[in-house]
C-alpha cells in the first residue's frame, strides 16, 4: 500500500513540474493576507510626502493580480498596471515597477537627462505568465538592478525567475515624489489592479540571499540599503483605505489621493432627473481624460468639445 502511495505522490509530481524541495518551499512561504485592493469602484492611490532620496536599485512588493475575465474567456485587465512609480513616462528622474500586458513584470527609469531604459521580463508566452502570476494568491515580486553585472534580476517568491542584460547606468535624481498602485500618467489611468500588501525599494541592488530573506521573513526597517517600506492592510493603523499609510523606516508616509468619480450608486441617486438644454451621458473613460486635464494638464480634444458647448450653449439651443 505504501508503495501504491509514493508511486501515486511520484506522478503527481511530475505532472504538476515540482520537486518535493519546492513542494515544501511553497507551502511553508506562501504569503496570505488581505493588503489593499486598489482595483475597486472608487479607486486611490498613495502618494509619498516627498522625494525619495536616491533613485530605488531594488524593487520588491507582494501583491495578488486580478483575476476576473470577460465573457469570453479573456482577462478583464490585459495590463495589471503600476505597483510603484513617480513618473508619467515622460519626466526626467523618474521610475517604475509594475507589470505590463501579458502579467509580465518590468522596470523603467529616465534619467536626468530624459534618455528611458525599460527592462520587460517575457520568458514565456502570455498565457503561461498569466497561469503564473495570476493564481488569486499573493506573490511576492522582486526586481534588482545589478549594475556590477550589467544585468536586471526579476526574482519570484524569493528565488531567480529571469534575467535581462543591460541594467540602468545613467544619473537619476527623483524629480517627484512616489506613488503606491498608481502614478502621474493620464489620471491614472494604469492604476494597479489587484491588492498590493506589502512594497520595499532600496537603494542598493539585493543579493539573492537578502531577497529570499525578505519574502520569507518579511522586513524589520534594519537592512541596508532600504530607502522606504509600507504593509498595506494589515496593522491596527491601517483601516480599509485609510487616509495615510506610515513608512517603516519613517521618512516617506503616504497620504491617499482618489479621483471624484461618480460610481453607479451615485448616478442613479441623482432623482427626480433635472431638465436641461442640453444633456449627455459621461462614462469613466470621459471622466478620466477631463480628470487628467482638470488637474493643469494640456486640453485635448474633449476639452475643447467642453468648452464649444459653453460658449454656444444661448446660440445652438
Amino acid at each position: 500500500m505504501k508503495k501504491i502511495v509514493a508511486l501515486i505522490l511520484a506522478i503527481a509530481l511530475v505532472i504538476t513540474g515540482l520537486y518535493p524541495s519546492q513542494l515544501v518551499e511553497a507551502a511553508t512561504t506562501t504569503t496570505t493576507g488581505d493588503g489593499l485592493d486598489f482595483n475597486t469602484e472608487e479607486y486611490g492611490y498613495y502618494v509619498a510626502s516627498k522625494n525619495l532620496s536616491v533613485n530605488p536599485q531594488t524593487f520588491e512588493a507582494t501583491v495578488r493580480l486580478d483575476t476576473s475575465k470577460n465573457e469570453d474567456g479573456s482577462y478583464k485587465y490585459w495590463n495589471p498596471g503600476v505597483i510603484y512609480s513617480n513618473t508619467d513616462k515622460a519626466t526626467p528622474g523618474t521610475f517604475e515597477f509594475g507589470f505590463t500586458t501579458g502579467s509580465r513584470p518590468y522596470a523603467a527609469f529616465i534619467d536626468d537627462s530624459g534618455e528611458r531604459v525599460q527592462k520587460v521580463f517575457s520568458i514565456q508566452t502570455s498565457e503561461n505568465h498569466n497561469a503564473i502570476f495570476r493564481t488569486g494568491k499573493f506573490l511576492h515580486i522582486a526586481i534588482v538592478n545589478d549594475q556590477t553585472n550589467d544585468r536586471m534580476v526579476c526574482y519570484l517568491n524569493g528565488a531567480q525567475w529571469a534575467t535581462v542584460s543591460g541594467a540602468f547606468k545613467g544619473t537619476l535624481t527623483p524629480s517627484r515624489p512616489s506613488c503606491i498602485g498608481g502614478d502621474y500618467r493620464e489620471a491614472n489611468t494604469l492604476f494597479f489592479k489587484g491588492a498590493i500588501k506589502n512594497i520595499a525599494v532600496y537603494s542598493t541592488a539585493q543579493t539573492a540571499t537578502n531577497v529570499k530573506n525578505h519574502y520569507k521573513n518579511g522586513v524589520s526597517g534594519s537592512e541596508s540599503g532600504l530607502l522606504a517600506a509600507y504593509t498595506l492592510g494589515l496593522t491596527s493603523n491601517n483601516a480599509l483605505y485609510p487616509e495615510t499609510i506610515s513608512d517603516l523606516k519613517g521618512s516617506y508616509p503616504v497620504t491617499r489621493t482618489r479621483l471624484n468619480f461618480m460610481t453607479e450608486a451615485e448616478k442613479e441617486a441623482v432623482s427626480p432627473r433635472p431638465k436641461y438644454d442640453y444633456s449627455m451621458v459621461v462614462d469613466r473613460d470621459t471622466q478620466v481624460v477631463t480628470a487628467h486635464s482638470a488637474n493643469g494638464n494640456t486640453p485635448g480634444e474633449v476639452d475643447k468639445i467642453f468648452q464649444w458647448i459653453l460658449d454656444n450653449k444661448e446660440s445652438k439651443k
